[in-house]
Formats: C-alpha cells, structure tokens, sequence
C-alpha cells in the first residue's frame, strides 16, 4: 500500500530526496497515473523484488 489514495501516494513517493525537487506538473502527472490503482484499502500496485545474499571471500581458495 503507497497511500490512501493517489495524492497520499505521490507525497510518500516524493517525499524522499530527489522527489522534493519535482515540479508539479510532474507531480500532477503522477497522481493522474497512481488514480487507477486506488481502492478501498488505499493505492495497491502489484510488485516483485528479488533478496540477494552475497559474501566476501576472504581467502584464495576455491
């Protein structure tokens, strides 16, 4: 969930630096584009990530 809705949304995404230096037209553009995505339960998007473990070797074997 990004927010109750389109405008909550844009102000969590952009609230972190570099969003406080979008203009509004930007700004505008996307709320237009979250609009779709709102529900009774706030903007849902579907997402994937991937978790990745990696480890320093510190010796020369293999």
């Amino acid at each position: 969930i990004w927010g109750r809705d389109a405008a909550d949304a844009v102000g969590f995404i952009l609230s972190r630096t570099p969003g406080r230096a979008v203009d509004a037209d930007t700004r505008e553009a996307l709320r237009d584009t979250l609009r779709p995505y709102e529900t009774d339960r706030g903007v849902r998007l579907r997402a994937a990530v991937w978790l990745v473990t990696a480890k320093w070797r510190t010796d020369d074997s293999q």
